[in-house]
Parts: C-alpha cells; sequence; structure tokens
C-alpha cells in the first residue's frame, strides 16, 4: 500500500498568459495539503494532478516544476503537453480540473519547452 507520504498534487496552468503556458506546473504539494478556495475544487485558472507514486520531492516532479534562470520563451523548463489533441487524459483534466494518475502515465505527457 502506498502511504500518503508517496502521494502529491500538482498545481497546472489550464491557460497561457505571457511565458507562462497551458500545462506548466507551478508547483507541488503533499496530497493532503489544501490549496484554497480558488484552487480546489474547480480549478479556475488552475488545475490539478494528484500522483499516486511519488512525493512532491521526486526528481521528476522537481524536473518539471523547475524554473528557466533566465527565461526568454517560457519561465518553465518542461511543461505538460497531450500526445493527440483529442486525448482523453487533456479532456478530463481541462473538464473536470482534475485528475489522478500514477507516474508513469504523467511521464508520458511531459515535454521540453
Amino acid at each position: 500500500m502506498i502511504d500518503v507520504v508517496d502521494k502529491c498534487k500538482l498545481v497546472v496552468r489550464r491557460f497561457s498568459s505571457g511565458l507562462d503556458f497551458m500545462g506548466d506546473c507551478v508547483n507541488s504539494y503533499p496530497i493532503d495539503f489544501y490549496l484554497g478556495e480558488l484552487v480546489e475544487p474547480q480549478g479556475g485558472a488552475f488545475v490539478i494532478i494528484e500522483v499516486v507514486d511519488a512525493s512532491p520531492k521526486h526528481p521528476v516532479i522537481l524536473a518539471l516544476i523547475e524554473n528557466e534562470l533566465e527565461p526568454t520563451t517560457a519561465n518553465k523548463k518542461q511543461f505538460l503537453q497531450p500526445v493527440l489533441s483529442s486525448d482523453e487524459f487533456f479532456y478530463e483534466l481541462l473538464t473536470v480540473g482534475r485528475i489522478t494518475v500514477t507516474l508513469a502515465k504523467l511521464q508520458e505527457y511531459i515535454r521540453a519547452h
């Protein structure tokens, strides 16, 4: 059984603005951390990805939230992008505002800016 400390939630941008793009991961938190009414439960400008088998300090999660030191085209080094425009993962994420995945599934969508 996976302990709660091995789970995390990612706050992900729903929309692009300036050097911040849809799919950029803003930050990661322990799974039981409440993010407030502006983010949870509906999402708004952000959506939530719950990762069931990685802590907020997992190397893949840390790389996903890492900022560019001198951004010219994007603030983040990596972002999440659908494999296909009709991708079920992104459809559910953007319509519901929250999705639960494994780290392996999340890694299918990580791209470099």
